[in-house]
């Protein structure tokens, strides 16, 4: 599954849960990065044996939703740009522990095995002007009626050809 999750820039995209994710990647401009910050909340889902290598946390603060704002390492801006504030390289990470979400720590060890990077970028599940997703119905809906790659509803991956 993680595989086909790979791709260039922005243009690969799964849902998980009601969070969008995708890889980020370092050849994307500044000007596209500001923009985008622009158009939705981002934050990096990062697993915890990889928060060292991208935050400034010297009192080992657990942030396990986005809710604290860090200083970022240099891995961060290297491996992880579309995740970082455009106008100080700040993330508002959010922990993910195998103990707290088993399936999504794997999801991301799995994106790490791949790709190097043990994090992705997470946005909120929904269309422009609609409310995030509840139901596996305005998941599907969102789906059909977006860029998006793919959608995991429980354990089935639905992609589009």
């Amino acid at each position: 599954m993680a595989e086909r999750v790979r791709g260039k820039g922005i243009g690969k995209q799964i849902h998980f849960g009601q969070s969008k994710i995708s890889e980020h990647r370092p050849e994307d401009s500044r000007q596209d990065k500001e923009e985008r910050f622009l158009d939705a909340v981002h934050a990096q889902h990062t697993i915890i044996e990889r928060t060292d290598d991208y935050l400034v946390n010297p009192k080992n603060i657990l942030s396990p939703l986005m809710t604290i704002g860090f200083d970022t390492a240099d891995k961060a801006r290297e491996d992880l740009p579309s995740a970082l504030h455009p106008a100080d390289f700040t993330a508002r990470p959010q922990f993910v522990t195998r103990e707290g979400n088993p399936e999504y720590h794997e999801l991301i060890k799995e994106f790490e095995n791949i790709t190097g990077i043990g994090a992705v970028l997470n946005t909120s599940f929904n269309l422009h002007g609609y409310p995030i997703v509840s139901s596996p119905e305005d998941a599907v809906h969102v789906f059909e009626n977006s860029d998006t790659d793919g959608v995991l509803l429980n354990k089935t991956l639905l992609l589009k050809r």
